[in-house]
């Protein structure tokens, strides 16, 4: 499973994740719960360099929630999920965000107060 808080004035879900950089060292990372992005992660460029992450070939077309098109670069990150590190592939943005494509698969609840509960947990085999 795992567990964020609700925080800040406009109450946004956050998750911490685990990811090895290139020099195979565990950071941190922050993210915002978010429910309109299709992709697995969004990183920003400073965040993209700190962790080392490979470029991918080839881009993506995205539409920000302002209705904004732009071309973005893929990247290859480690992530540890739900007990594991796994691969996934990160778009730049302009804020650390975790959409949708992670999340398949599992639960995701959010107590929407201050403080509140985020968790996201594995649903059960059908």
């Amino acid at each position: 499973m795992i567990t964020g808080r609700v925080l800040g004035g406009n109450l946004y879900p956050l998750v911490d994740l685990e990811f090895r950089d290139h020099n195979g060292a565990v950071n941190l990372v922050t993210f915002i719960v978010d429910t309109g992005n299709d992709f697995s992660l969004v990183m920003t460029p400073d965040l993209i360099a700190r962790l080392g992450l490979q470029e991918l070939t080839g881009t993506t077309e995205i539409t920000s929630a302002t209705g904004d098109r732009r071309s973005a670069r893929y990247y290859l990150a480690e992530v540890m999920w739900d007990g594991e590190f796994k691969l996934v592939r990160v778009i730049e943005g302009i804020a650390p965000l975790m959409g949708r494509e992670l999340m398949r698969s599992y639960s995701l609840s959010i107590e929407m107060r201050l403080g509140g509960l985020v968790s996201i947990t594995p649903l059960e085999s059908w």
